[in-house]
């Protein structure tokens, strides 16, 4: 796992009230070898959990927004 990622806000309840969002990033690892077996993002506002196996594909996700534009 990088030292440092880059995390959008939560998708569903967005930052706190001071402009800092409080996102978990971690590692799950097999408690008998610590073989990492996943990656896991939670909000602990909304109880959002978002889990992969690469923790490339997981930060991609998490990151992906849509923005639904109102027609014109």
């Amino acid at each position: 796992m990088d030292d440092e990622v880059y995390l959008e806000c939560c998708p569903f309840c967005g930052p706190v009230d001071d402009g800092i969002w409080n996102i978990v990033f971690a590692e799950t690892k097999d408690i008998r070898d610590g073989y990492i077996l996943g990656y896991t993002i939670f909000c602990p506002k909304c109880d959002f959990e978002m889990n992969e196996e690469f923790e490339e594909d997981l930060l991609e996700k998490w990151n992906t927004r849509f923005y639904h534009l109102e027609p014109t």
